[in-house]
C-alpha cells in the first residue's frame, strides 16, 4: 500500500510508533511518469515500511517532489477506487482503546458488520493517519466461531 505523505518524517514517525519497522528507504526520478498515469516528469522520495507482526502488507510512505502532491478532499467510502487499507488485529477493542488513548482520531467506534449468509460477522473501526488516510482495523475471525 502506498500513502503519498505532505510531510514524509511526520508520517514515518506516526507509523514507526505503532510499531511499523523501517526497511529501506529509496528515490524515484525520471523524465516521464506516464506510467504512473502522470504526464511529464517525475521525482519521488519513499520508505518501505513492514506491519507488526509481519504479514503480506507492506507501507510505502511516498513524498513526491515533482508533480508536487496536492491535498484532495476526503471521498466517500463508496467512490471508486481505493479508499482505505486494513489491518488485522486480535482484539478490535483493546487495539481501539489504546490507539484512542494515544490521541489517534477514530472515525468510529468499533462496529458488527453482517457479511452475509455462511459468513461470519466481522468487527471493524477506522482511524486517521498523518494525511488523512483512512486506516481500517479488522479483528481477526477466532477459530471458536
Amino acid at each position: 500500500v502506498a500513502v503519498t505523505c505532505a510531510d514524509r518524517d511526520a508520517s514515518l514517525a506516526f507509523y514507526t510508533g505503532l510499531g511499523f519497522t523501517e526497511i529501506t528507504r529509496f528515490s524515484v526520478k525520471g523524465p516521464d511518469g506516464g506510467h504512473m498515469g502522470i504526464e511529464g516528469p517525475v521525482a519521488m522520495d519513499a520508505v518501505l515500511l513492514m506491519p507488526p507482526g509481519g504479514g503480506s502488507l507492506m507501507l510505502e510512505l511516498v513524498r513526491w517532489r515533482s508533480p508536487e502532491a496536492t491535498v484532495a478532499p476526503r471521498r466517500p467510502a463508496n467512490t471508486p477506487g481505493i479508499w482505505r487499507f486494513a489491518l488485522l488485529v486480535d482484539d478490535i477493542d483493546t487495539a481501539f482503546t489504546e490507539l484512542t488513548d494515544h490521541a489517534i482520531a477514530a472515525y468510529s467506534h468499533p462496529v458488527t458488520l453482517d457479511m452475509g449468509p455462511g459468513l461470519p460477522p466481522v468487527r471493524f473501526a477506522c482511524f486517521a493517519g498523518p494525511d488523512e488516510e483512512v486506516i481500517e482495523l479488522i479483528e481477526a475471525p477466532r477459530a471458536d466461531g
